[in-house]
């Protein structure tokens, strides 16, 4: 409004410091654990394998699921979708992490149950969330987390970009021609 600007007035915090708790230490857990990592967050993680080379070579503290839960400020899910993780984070697990905290899910959306996730969010117990993967896709136009002002909602579309496309391209064309050549 007045036309002057205050560094001190957007209500925000940044990562330095902050409890930072991965689901998923795959491709993607990796990257976003290096990218928190260089801005100074503590991160943790959890996966399925605990003999995950990226625990040692990245240097993240392999904890389990209970522990990143309980331990996070934000917690980021990069889990694959399985029979095991299908509904594995509902109000049970919410309540297990830090009042005032943060989920993000871009990962699958049947990992974390919707209709828990957003009776946590009402509670106050969670600061917010933020989510591109839904348990039903598109988001249903009825949808409580379309109009909650603690969630922030976009579409899954890492995957639709020119370069995302070109790259998917030359896999399939490398995998391909790796078959033929074996015969």
């Amino acid at each position: 409004g007045q036309g002057v600007w205050s560094s001190f007035d957007h209500g925000g915090s940044d990562l330095f410091f902050k409890n930072v708790g991965i689901l998923g230490l795959g491709r993607i857990g990796r990257i976003v654990a290096r990218a928190l990592k260089s801005l100074g967050a503590n991160v943790v993680a959890y996966d399925n394998d605990k003999e995950n080379s990226a625990f040692e070579k990245f240097d993240i503290p392999c904890k389990s699921f209970e522990e990143v839960m309980k331990f996070s400020d934000i917690l980021s899910i990069h889990l694959p979708r399985n029979y095991q993780t299908r509904d594995l984070i509902g109000k049970k697990e919410l309540m297990m992490m830090p009042s005032d905290s943060i989920l993000v899910n871009t990962a699958r959306g049947d990992i974390v149950v919707e209709k828990d996730l957003i009776e946590v969010l009402n509670s106050g117990h969670l600061k917010g969330c933020a989510l591109d993967v839904f348990d039903k896709e598109p988001l249903q136009s009825d949808s409580p987390l379309k109009t909650m002002e603690n969630c922030i909602i976009t579409n899954h579309m890492a995957g639709y970009t020119e370069n995302s496309r070109k790259r998917l391209l030359g896999a399939l064309l490398r995998k391909t021609q790796d078959i033929l050549h074996k015969k």
